[in-house]
């Protein structure tokens, strides 16, 4: 199944055969243009064909054990991280992080004396990897 790209199938199935006709001996590859025609292609099709896909997880205490991803739906535009800690001085107790695909950016960060919690989100596939708030702002 062609699922999204059904509509330029035709097109370049097209491209392809046309790249094929000009080839004189057997095993010569297509033309550079071709490469080219066909990788504008995928380029301009990139957003409509692959979904956002996003690390998910629920209160894990690491990263490590976040490292499963899913595809998000249509209207999830966002990889959300939210990491909630205790800390001491340079040392950090009972940090638990969470991610998942959001239809929103929540922006909280919040300080309580010891506590902290805090989001970020991001709008690329798989940039929510790390376990920490690097990224901020949502457009990133």
């Amino acid at each position: 199944t062609w699922g999204p790209l059904e509509k330029v199938r035709p097109l370049l199935h097209q491209v392809l055969q046309g790249s094929l006709e000009g080839v004189k001996e057997e095993g010569e590859p297509p033309t550079m243009k071709t490469y080219l025609v066909v990788l504008g292609l995928l380029l301009l099709l990139k957003n409509e064909v692959s979904p956002l896909t996003c690390f998910v997880c629920d209160n894990q205490r690491t990263n490590l054990r976040c490292l499963r991803f899913r595809e998000c739906g249509e209207e999830e535009v966002f990889c959300v991280t939210a990491v909630a800690s205790y800390e001491f001085g340079m040392m950090t107790f009972k940090k638990r992080i969470t991610k998942r695909c959001s239809a929103f950016c929540p922006d909280l960060h919040m300080v309580l004396g010891f506590a902290s919690f805090g989001t970020s989100c991001c709008q690329r596939s798989w940039c929510n990897i790390w376990g920490s708030l690097g990224e901020r702002n949502a457009t990133q």
